[in-house]
């Protein structure tokens, strides 16, 4: 019997399907559903950032990790090239959101997975969700 996909896959599933909305990439629905069962019936759930990746080169995206300074984020914030954060919890669950482009006082953005469309977030909004002071 198959297991369901972790809290963890589903996160990175959304956040690789909003880079390839941004990137106007065509991906096969059921080729993600595939992978995200055989995640979910190869033991331990894996870590988000392997998700990622492995959704990622399904899709037919490359992704890279990479840190950056919030102040940088906003610097280069476009549409077309959204920054995603993934942050993970005490308890190992994780959420994203992506910085869509800046606007005053605070950016655009998304949050993976969510029926809410983009919204303004303050940047102490962003330094509070991001946990930096």
């Amino acid at each position: 019997m198959p297991h369901p996909p972790s809290a963890a896959i589903a996160q990175a599933r959304a956040v690789v399907e909003l880079l390839a909305g941004a990137h106007g990439v065509v991906y096969d629905h059921d080729t993600l559903d595939a992978t995200a069962r055989r995640l979910a019936a190869a033991g331990p759930a894996p870590g988000i950032a392997v998700a990622i990746d492995t959704f990622a080169a399904e899709a037919g995206l490359a992704v890279a990790r990479v840190r950056r300074s919030l102040r940088e984020v906003l610097d280069d914030a476009d549409p077309t090239m959204p920054w995603v954060a993934v942050r993970q919890h005490e308890d190992g669950a994780t959420d994203a959101i992506a910085v869509l482009d800046r606007q005053r006082g605070g950016a655009r953005v998304a949050v993976p997975g969510a029926p809410d469309r983009p919204g303004r977030w303050s940047l102490a909004s962003l330094r509070a969700w991001l946990g930096v002071a």
